[in-house]
């Protein structure tokens, strides 16, 4: 498969959606935090869906395209120390008035990334569409990623045993902490990459989701 990676923009919002609420609405740490099914998608409009605005507007938005088609992206948030305000409400203050209790642990340790790097790169969300999964599309994904913003330090919420195999496996070449605050809910840090050092070009699904 001929795939090529490219910067998302708002005109690929309802894709990026679609994809989106296909793989997530029925994961474990979306159930957990909208246990009413028949609201679950409303709250991903009034939650997700800013998220999803900022990064595409903000150049954090990465896809993976072939023959014209979505099929995958990786949402990531630049964080710089001091002056990150509006990304700071839009990913960690609404999901804590959303009632995720681990958020305030994962935003204060973020913080003192920043504080320690004076930025840092949030990987919010990536996901491969369920038709293109098992085709090597989310390794590939993740390395380019990696390559993007692999320079600074990486953070990212893991909520499920799949992903963290994953990410272990992704960052064998790299020093990463994990740490486990709940059976769906792990907080990873990604030391930056060291000049010379590769890039793994394994994984595949990574950020707040499977």
């Amino acid at each position: 498969m001929d795939i090529k990676f490219s910067t998302l923009s708002a005109k690929d919002f309802k894709e990026v959606y679609r994809i989106f609420a296909d793989s997530f609405y029925d994961s474990a740490y979306y159930r957990e935090l909208f246990p009413d099914d028949a609201a679950r998608l409303a709250e991903f409009d009034a939650l997700v869906a800013p998220s999803f605005d900022y990064c595409l507007g903000n150049g954090g938005a990465l896809g993976a395209v072939s023959d014209g088609k979505l099929l995958g992206f990786n949402l990531v948030v630049k964080f710089e120390s001091g002056s990150s305000e509006e990304a700071e409400r839009i990913f960690f203050d609404s999901y804590i008035a959303a009632g995720d209790k681990s958020v305030p642990l994962f935003r204060e340790k973020f913080k003192g990334v920043l504080s320690r790097y004076g930025s840092a790169a949030y990987f919010y969300i990536g996901v491969v569409d369920a038709r293109y999964r098992g085709m090597g599309v989310g390794g590939r994904l993740n390395a380019e990623a990696l390559r993007r913003w692999g320079d600074l330090p990486v953070m990212a919420e893991l909520t499920s045993p799949e992903i963290i195999s994953v990410y272990k496996r992704l960052c064998r070449d790299r020093e990463m902490s994990l740490e486990k605050i709940s059976d769906h809910y792990h907080i990873m840090t990604i030391a930056p990459k060291r000049e010379g050092e590769p890039t793994s070009e394994r994984g595949m699904q990574n950020g707040r989701g499977l």
